[in-house]
C-alpha cells in the first residue's frame, strides 16, 4: 500500500475520531455549562446531527451524561497510550496516576 493510500485510510478513520470528538466536547459543555467556541458550534451541531448523535444524547440525565464523558475520555487516554507506547503489554497500568485521578475526577 502506499504512503498516499494510507493517507487517504487515515483521513477515513479520523471522521469517525473527529466525530468522537465532539460527541465528548458537546457533554462536557452540557455538563460544565461552559458553551462551545461558536464557530465551532455550528459544525459540531450538524455532524452530530448527521451521526445520530444529537438525538441520542436527547433526555440522557446529567448522571449519565458524566458517565459517558467519562468512558469516552477513559478509552481517549487508553488508545493514546496504546499510539505513544506500543511497546506495552497492557496500555494501562495501576501506577497511571493520571488515568486513575480522570477516571475517578467529577466533571
Amino acid at each position: 500500500m502506499s504512503a498516499k493510500a494510507v493517507r487517504a485510510l487515515i483521513a477515513d478513520l479520523s471522521g469517525a475520531a473527529s466525530a468522537l470528538a465532539m460527541l465528548g466536547a458537546e457533554l462536557q459543555s452540557r455538563i460544565t455549562g461552559r458553551p462551545i467556541h461558536p464557530k465551532l458550534k455550528s459544525l459540531m451541531d450538524e455532524i452530530l446531527g448527521e451521526s445520530g448523535a444529537a438525538t441520542a444524547l436527547e433526555g440522557l440525565s446529567p448522571y449519565d451524561q458524566t458517565l459517558l464523558l467519562t468512558e469516552l475520555q477513559r478509552a481517549w487516554l487508553l488508545d493514546t497510550s496504546l499510539m505513544v507506547t506500543p511497546e506495552r503489554e497492557h496500555p494501562w497500568t495501576y501506577r497511571d496516576r493520571e488515568r486513575i485521578e480522570r477516571s475517578m475526577t467529577k466533571k
